[in-house]
């Protein structure tokens, strides 16, 4: 399942909002999980009901990121 967003970001835990979604909405049929709409990127590989599954934020690529760089992120893709 892929999303723009969801509810569940943490600073902490990039790829939470991607396994809140697929635990919310997936309905147990889900293998990968993706959010994008943050600035820092992250996946994580895990196994949930003896199942691998997939959790990914895919984080923004762009080639000048000044909102980032002011939030100590990064400068440039």
């Amino acid at each position: 399942m892929f999303n723009h967003t969801y509810w569940g970001r943490s600073r902490i835990n990039v790829t939470n909002a991607a396994k809140c979604m697929m635990e919310y909405e997936g309905g147990g049929d889900c293998d990968i999980s993706w959010v994008g709409h943050t600035h820092q990127s992250s996946y994580e590989h895990l196994e949930r009901g003896g199942k691998d599954i997939l959790a990914v934020v895919s984080g923004s690529y762009k080639e000048r990121d000044n909102w980032a760089r002011k939030k100590g992120i990064g400068g440039r893709g």
